[in-house]
C-alpha cells in the first residue's frame, strides 16, 4: 500500500523527465537521443506492470485500486487511457560533419562550429553561480575533443576527453563546469 505510490510516482516523474529531454536532446540533434526515447517507453511499461503487481497482490484484493487513467492528460477530463508521450526519434547517421555539437548553459546549442557566448563569466562570479558547457556527438562514432580557457581565473573540470556511440558503456554527452577562482 504504501510502495506503490511511491514507485509509480517515481516511475511517471522519470517517464516526464526523460520525455522532456528526449524533445531538447531532439532539437540539439544528439545522438543520444534515441536512447531517451526507448526510456520513454520503457517507463511507460514499467507503470503499466506496477498497476498490475498492485492489483494482484494479496488475491487482487485491492484490484481496481489504482487503475485510474494518470498519463496523458490534456484537459481537467481523465483520458479515456494512459497515453504515452510521443518521443522522438533520429536517424542513426546523420551525415558529414565533425560529430561534435556544444550547448552551454542558458539554452545556446551549436552543431556547425558556430560561435556560442555563455552568461557573463568574471572573476568574482559567486560560488553559486557555476558556469557548465554541454559537449556531445551528433552522430554514432568516435570523437575526440579539447576544450581550454583562455583567462587564468577560470579552470575546466574536463580540458579533453572522447565521445562514444551512445550505449550503456559509452558516453555521448560530456557536461564540463567551468569553476572561478
Amino acid at each position: 500500500m504504501v510502495l506503490h505510490p511511491a514507485l509509480a510516482g517515481s516511475t511517471v516523474e522519470d517517464m516526464y523527465y526523460n520525455y522532456h529531454l528526449n524533445n531538447l536532446y531532439a532539437a540539439q540533434r544528439r545522438a543520444s537521443t534515441n536512447t531517451l526515447a526507448n526510456n520513454v517507453v520503457a517507463l511507460f511499461q514499467k507503470d503499466t506492470q506496477l498497476t498490475d503487481c498492485f492489483n494482484s497482490m494479496l488475491d487482487g484484493k485491492w484490484n481496481g485500486m489504482m487503475d485510474q487513467k494518470h498519463i496523458g492528460y490534456t484537459s481537467w477530463d481523465d483520458p479515456l487511457e494512459n497515453i504515452m508521450p510521443a518521443p522522438l526519434y533520429l536517424p542513426q547517421s546523420q551525415g558529414s560533419g565533425s560529430g561534435i555539437g556544444v550547448a552551454v548553459q542558458g539554452g545556446a546549442f551549436s552543431t556547425n562550429g558556430s560561435s556560442l557566448t555563455t552568461f557573463a563569466i568574471d572573476p568574482y562570479l559567486a560560488p553559486e553561480e557555476a558556469r557548465w558547457l554541454e559537449i556531445y556527438a551528433l552522430k554514432n562514432g568516435t570523437f575526440p575533443y579539447t576544450v581550454s580557457t583562455n583567462t587564468s581565473y577560470a579552470t575546466l573540470s574536463q580540458c579533453d576527453g572522447r565521445l562514444m556511440s551512445p550505449g550503456e558503456a559509452h558516453v555521448s554527452d560530456h557536461r564540463i563546469n567551468i569553476e572561478i577562482d
